[in-house]
């Protein structure tokens, strides 16, 4: 089942508005283009996420190397790795990498994937830590 999304944003008048996103699509390109039609996030900065995952506040990026996946139950998960996070990585679904023009059908989850290039957004945690990447884009 999928869980609700509600986006809080400001109008151009000043007033906060609720968007509740249909089952499946994402808080991350839904909040894009709220922002490329004059609104702005009630968090007030420039691309903070007011939903989704409620302990999700902010965004961050960096350099992406590359991607490895752990495979469990015969179900690959992968991380995106660089920068400080080269150790354990940001976790990335499949519907980011699909997005980003990668054939997650396709990818072998027994090879690193190279992402030199490649930069990764991830929405932050209030306690600071990276809680996943929501956008992977060619530089």
């Amino acid at each position: 089942m999928f869980e609700k999304i509600t986006i809080r944003a400001i109008n151009k008048d000043g007033w906060p508005i609720d968007f509740q996103l249909p089952p499946g699509m994402q808080a991350g390109p839904a909040l894009e283009w709220l922002i490329e039609h004059g609104y702005s996030p009630a968090n007030g900065g420039g691309h903070e996420v007011a939903a989704a995952v409620p302990e999700t506040q902010a965004t961050g990026q960096f350099a992406a190397e590359y991607m490895t996946a752990t495979v469990d139950d015969g179900k690959a998960y992968w991380k995106v790795k660089g920068g400080i996070y080269r150790k354990f990585g940001v976790i990335v679904w499949p519907e980011v990498l699909e997005t980003a023009g990668f054939d997650v059908d396709e990818l072998n989850p027994l090879k690193q994937i190279d992402l030199t290039g490649w930069t990764a957004v991830f929405n932050v945690k209030e306690n600071g830590q990276p809680h996943k990447v929501i956008k992977l884009s060619k530089e």
